[in-house]
């Protein structure tokens, strides 16, 4: 389990909903990729995935899901947190059978 103030500085770190990391990568990625090039990345769905999708398509990205996979949601996760943030109803995680499952999703994306 990681430690609460590794949790804490990781949030730093990520920004507020732990996403500003990811977004900035989204953002920044157009320029920096040749015609050719492809970025590469795993997302999940505890970080937003259709959101960050989205994202990719309005900044001139074409993302390709290229494997979906759910997994038992992991403990340094704080299910409060996710709740505040929209949790199942938002899709941050889903629950099956009483235990909590996130969607761990390979991405590819291309420019437009």
């Amino acid at each position: 389990m990681v430690e609460a103030s590794t949790r804490s500085q990781a949030g730093l770190l990520t920004g507020g909903n732990g996403r500003d990391i990811i977004g900035k990568l989204i953002r920044e990625t157009p320029a920096s990729l040749s015609p050719f090039g492809r970025l590469l990345v795993v997302l999940n769905s505890v970080a937003d995935l259709p959101r960050n999708l989205a994202l990719m398509k309005s900044v001139g990205l074409e993302p390709r899901e290229l494997a979906k996979r759910s997994i038992p949601l992991r403990p340094l996760f704080d299910w409060n947190r996710l709740d505040r943030l929209g949790g199942t109803s938002h899709g941050l995680y889903m629950v099956r059978d009483g235990r909590a499952y996130e969607t761990t999703c390979a991405v590819e994306a291309r420019l437009q």
